[in-house]
C-alpha cells in the first residue's frame, strides 16, 4: 500500500510540469486572487474574527501587523501567524485551496505570502507583527502590490 502511494506521488509529480513551471513565475498582484475560499482562510491570522491588518511597505519588502482588541482572536493570531512562520514555500505537488498547502505558492487571499519569501513574526501587545521579506531585489515591488491586492481582498465576501 505504502507503496503504491508512494508510486502514485510520484507519477504526479511527474505528470505535473505545469504546475512546477507555474511555481517558477513571480509573485504577481494580476495572479493573487483565486479560488473559491472553501476552508474560509481559516490558516490566515487575518482571517481572525476581529482581527485588524495593517501593512507598511518596508525596503526588503512589507511588514503586516495583525491585532485584536479580543483577547480570544489575539491568541488565535499569534498561533496562526507561528504557523504561517513554518510553513515556508507552497509544495506544487499538491492540490490547490485544499488546506495541504498546495499548488505554485502565487495564489491566495491570505497577506501573508510565502512565494519567494522569508516570514518571521514578533509578538506585540495586542498581536503580531510579521516580516515578509523578498528574496530578491525584483521581487519586492510585486510582493508590496500582491500583498496590497490580497489585503484589500479581506473586505470581499467568501465566494
Amino acid at each position: 500500500m505504502r507503496t503504491l502511494a508512494i508510486a502514485t506521488i510520484l507519477l504526479a509529480a511527474a505528470c505535473s510540469t505545469d504546475a512546477r513551471e507555474q511555481s517558477q513565475a513571480p509573485v504577481t498582484a494580476q495572479a493573487v486572487l483565486t479560488g473559491t475560499r472553501p476552508h474560509k482562510m481559516h490558516h490566515c491570522p487575518s482571517a481572525v474574527p476581529a482581527a485588524i491588518t495593517k501593512v507598511t511597505t518596508v525596503d526588503d519588502g512589507v511588514e503586516l501587523t495583525i491585532t485584536s482588541t479580543d483577547l480570544s482572536s489575539q491568541h488565535d493570531i499569534v498561533a496562526l501567524a507561528g504557523r504561517q512562520s513554518r510553513i515556508g514555500e507552497a509544495w506544487w505537488f499538491l492540490p490547490q485551496h485544499s488546506e495541504l498547502h498546495g499548488g505554485p505558492g502565487n495564489i491566495g487571499f491570505c497577506p501573508i505570502i510565502h512565494r519567494n519569501t522569508d516570514v518571521s513574526v514578533t509578538p506585540i501587545p495586542d498581536g503580531v507583527r510579521i516580516h515578509v521579506k523578498a528574496r530578491t531585489a525584483a521581487d519586492v515591488k510585486p510582493l508590496q502590490d500582491a500583498t496590497s491586492t490580497r489585503l484589500r481582498a479581506l473586505t470581499m465576501p467568501s465566494i
